[in-house]
């Protein structure tokens, strides 16, 4: 049995292979939570300021946010060393 490290354990899938996704893929609320480090009103915030990519309704009660959109406004972020705002 080989041994996780505490981030193996703590993180989930998603966000651990985050930048190997496929670009069609599809990340809900907990995971953009967790990479942006805002809370869901902030981040409802950014999507109607256009700062964020709108989430896309893939059912009555699901939205989600297109990965490979929410990898470019973060790498965008990134490269003008511009971090989220903590709020």
């Amino acid at each position: 049995m080989s041994k996780n490290t505490f981030q193996e354990l703590t993180l989930p899938i998603a966000l651990r292979h985050f930048d190997s996704l496929p670009n069609s893929a599809f990340i809900r609320e907990p995971i953009v939570l967790a990479l942006w480090g805002m809370s869901s009103a902030t981040i409802r915030r950014r999507v109607k300021d256009g700062v964020f990519p709108k989430p896309r309704k893939l059912s009555k009660r699901v939205s989600a946010w297109n990965a490979s959109l929410s990898f470019a406004v973060l790498c965008k972020r990134m490269s003008r060393n511009e971090y989220p705002n903590r709020t």
